[in-house]
């Protein structure tokens, strides 16, 4: 069985997708802390965390630098121009609809006087940046779906 090796689009978008989630993951910990069992286990998981960042990290920039060497008809296709507008069509949608359901919530906590000022600024603040990661996520997701098996590694998995 032949083995095909990833495209540089797949690539990109994995690491994206890894890069993306880790981040929120230490955001969401930075700002909430670890949970009780596994405060143990920080040190090793911070460790393993900064790693597998670093290296999605540097896949991206190093994708990023290629591409500019190359060639406008070497580096996009229809086919790929097709499923980056469709990942960036996607995270827009969630995004736009995450931002309009925050606002209808502050909105909603104003008008019934919930929660303090301060305690709405603090969730409408880390909710509005934990939204733009999840809509990075989104992009990456959605993105991936798109692409062709005959492109993709699947292929030669089936």
């Amino acid at each position: 069985m032949k083995r095909s090796i990833m495209s540089k689009k797949e690539i990109y978008i994995w690491s994206s997708l890894i890069s993306s989630t880790l981040l929120l993951g230490f955001y969401l910990i930075a700002v909430f802390g670890w949970p009780s069992p596994l405060e143990y286990y920080a040190d090793y998981i911070t460790g393993i965390f900064w790693k597998v960042l670093s290296i999605a990290i540097t896949i991206e920039i190093i994708l990023e630098i290629l591409k500019e060497f190359q060639t406008k008809s070497q580096t996009e296709n229809n086919h790929e121009l097709f499923v980056q507008a469709k990942g960036y069509r996607n995270a827009y949608y969630f995004l736009m609809i995450a931002i309009t359901s925050l606002g209808v919530s502050l909105f909603l906590n104003d008008l019934l006087a919930t929660e303090t000022g301060e305690q709405q600024l603090f969730v409408a603040l880390h909710t509005i940046v934990a939204i733009f990661f999840l809509a990075n996520i989104t992009k990456s997701i959605l993105s991936s779906t798109f692409i062709q098996p005959s492109n993709s590694w699947i292929k030669s998995i089936r």
